[in-house]
């Protein structure tokens, strides 16, 4: 194991025991993936992380993090079978990949990571502008308002 792979699980566990209490219990395993853009989660509760989070900040990987914790929390309620599925429905279709991209960035906001959230949206955003990417998701002015919109814009 790497040490950003054992940087990004000790963020992971540290998140979980704070804020996924759902998630307690369950063996969140972190991939190094050799493409890909940031992260991406896979049912079984894995967390694939690519070379390019090494250079995020803090705050922007803590966004990416929450947000893939995320996924495992929307996934992990549906059950294995069913997850597998989605998941693949996903890769296919992407009407569902940003409903399931918005539901999680929505979730990542309700349990207080809006801001983190909102830095990484923008890094991960102006990279997909760049190379004339489909951006999936909530924007990072859809963020800051649905965060205001429900109470979840704090300062930190």
């Amino acid at each position: 194991m790497n040490k950003y792979v054992r940087k990004y699980k000790k963020i992971v566990d540290r998140l979980i025991k704070k804020s996924f209490p759902e998630l307690r219990g369950k063996r969140i395993k972190i991939i190094p993936s050799p493409s890909g853009f940031y992260a991406f989660y896979v049912p079984g509760n894995f967390i694939g992380i690519t070379k390019k989070c090494e250079n995020l900040s803090d705050k922007e990987l803590k966004g990416i993090l929450v947000h893939e914790l995320c996924h495992a929390v929307q996934l992990n309620e549906k059950g294995f079978f069913k997850s597998y599925f989605i998941f693949i429905s996903y890769l296919i279709s992407p009407k569902l990949k940003n409903r399931i991209e918005i539901e999680a960035d929505k979730l990542v906001i309700k349990k207080g990571y809006a801001r983190n959230l909102f830095a990484s949206t923008e890094k991960i955003k102006t990279e997909f502008n760049k190379k004339n990417i489909i951006y999936y998701g909530l924007t990072p002015n859809q963020i800051k308002s649905y965060a205001k919109k429900i109470g979840k814009w704090q300062q930190f």
